[in-house]
């Protein structure tokens, strides 16, 4: 009797999108502003990329003090949105924020791929901070 059962093909990817927004965190909290950039890519302009100069400016205001990756969901075949919560200070304060990253999976012309495909790259394409959820209703004796 022939065995009909087919074990699923490994995946050739080599990194996940929570590992490479880790990855971007961490340069963040480093405050290597290089670094970012190097990961971050501007959309629709293939083989273009953020200057240090402007990561710098986007992310200075927010002293990255630590992290937490919460949730990874895979939304198509080559995206995923990844939640995080986030130690930061900004003026004088430290807040615990959650925070929302769409990373795509890349080729090297900038081209979204299957995540099963090898040769691409996640990068951190939106960076959202989600609103604090409702305070609950006060309970009434």
């Amino acid at each position: 009797m022939p065995n009909d059962i087919q074990l699923p093909v490994p995946l050739k990817v080599t990194a996940a999108p929570s590992l490479e927004l880790a990855a971007f965190l961490n340069l963040w909290r480093d405050e290597n502003y290089a670094g970012m950039a190097r990961k971050l890519r501007l959309p629709m302009h293939p083989g273009q990329r953020k200057t240090a100069r402007e990561v710098r400016g986007e992310y200075k205001s927010r002293v990255l003090l630590n992290f937490r990756i919460l949730a990874v969901r895979d939304t198509d075949a080559a995206a995923s949105t990844v939640t995080a919560l986030l130690r930061c200070a900004e003026n004088g304060e430290t807040l615990s924020r959650r925070w929302q990253f769409r990373m795509v999976y890349l080729d090297a012309r900038h081209q979204p791929v299957p995540r099963d495909q090898s040769g691409g790259r996640w990068v951190p394409v939106t960076v959202a901070m989600l609103p604090d959820p409702p305070a609950p209703e006060p309970l009434q004796a």
